[in-house]
């Protein structure tokens, strides 16, 4: 590859705090990247409370410039699509970076590199909003990797059929660390139909999927806030907002299991997640009955047309209760 590198980076923003996004994109113009590296930050505004075009930005020397797409709110998925859709055809590589998080100065430039030595599809480490190391908490990576927050932070580039198979049972890399070949793979985009869950994993499975070669760096990389995230806000028992993101959890692994899964143990493992989900949400389905009935009824009829046998199930889920009670703790 020679030449002008054009990278993108996509910015989905819904936000109630001023200034989170400021320091987002401060994050980006402060990446360490060689002079042949130029980024275009594109901004997609859906309908947050508080507007991109209100923040103060930093501005972006050599680079593409910052783009805002203004709409009408739509969901996360819909808006990183709104985003892919406005990248320019001749762009290399495209960045995520949720409007909360920031990144670390060598992010960009160390994914280049992988990318640049073959591989279609990059990711690396970061903070979690406990400050704690993520890849310690990311099981292919601790247990097949053989990574240790001990050793000094290298970059790697593998098959990409490793990491598929992982992903099929693990959502492995946080969005905000992730950065792909987008002239190889930039016509897939994000299931629209997961709103609040799932949307991401279902999207690295679509994309490494046909990446001979994946590449991933152990630095940490990155940092995630602490603005509004739809899917962190969606947990407890009393919010409509729960039962939500179980019917996309559902939807997720169900999609996983027809269109991914391709072995008996595959498939045990995800017949397991979708029966605790299940359990879930005939608990939290009950318990909210009188308490949300409209939400209770949407809930109930996306996860119907999802899943036709859910509730012939439902006996057995409440038989169950006793033995999740610990785990309903964290619905």
């Amino acid at each position: 590859m020679g030449g002008i590198l054009k990278l993108a980076v996509v910015i989905p923003f819904y936000q109630r705090q001023p200034g989170l996004l400021g320091t987002a994109v401060a994050s980006i113009a402060a990446q360490r990247l060689r002079d042949d590296v130029t980024i275009t930050v594109i901004i997609v505004d859906d309908g947050s409370p508080v507007s991109a075009a209100s923040e103060a930005l930093p501005d972006l020397p050599g680079a593409g410039g910052v783009r805002i797409i203004a709409r009408s709110n739509g969901g996360v998925a819909s808006a990183r699509n709104a985003g892919l859709d406005a990248v320019a055809a001749d762009t290399d590589y495209v960045a995520f970076l949720d409007s909360d998080d920031r990144w670390l100065p060598d992010h960009l430039q160390n994914g280049v590199d992988l990318l640049r030595q073959g591989a279609s599809f990059y990711f690396d480490n970061g903070y979690d909003t406990q400050g704690r190391d993520r890849f310690t908490r990311t099981p292919f990576i601790r247990d097949h990797m053989g990574y240790a927050p001990e050793q000094p932070p290298c970059g790697r580039v593998f098959e990409g059929r490793r990491l598929f198979a992982a992903l099929v049972t693990e959502c492995v890399p946080h969005t905000s660390q992730v950065i792909y070949d987008f002239q190889a793979l930039g016509h897939h985009r994000f299931d629209e139909s997961l709103r609040i869950a799932g949307e991401d994993h279902l999207f690295w499975l679509t994309l490494t999927r046909s990446a001979a070669l994946v590449g991933y760096h152990t630095g940490l990389m990155g940092a995630r806030g602490f603005g509004i995230s739809i899917n962190r806000d969606a947990f407890g028992w009393d919010k409509p907002e729960s039962l939500e993101r179980l019917v996309d959890e559902i939807g997720l692994y169900t999609k996983i299991r027809r269109n991914f899964a391709s072995t008996a143990d595959q498939r045990a493992a995800i017949d397991a997640k979708l029966a605790q989900d299940h359990d879930h949400f005939v608990f939290l389905a009950l318990r909210n009955c009188t308490r949300n009935p409209g939400a209770v009824a949407r809930a109930v009829g996306r996860a119907s047309r999802i899943d036709a046998a859910l509730w012939r199930r439902a006996p057995a889920s409440l038989l169950r209760l006793r033995t999740h009670r610990a785990s309903f703790r964290t619905v």
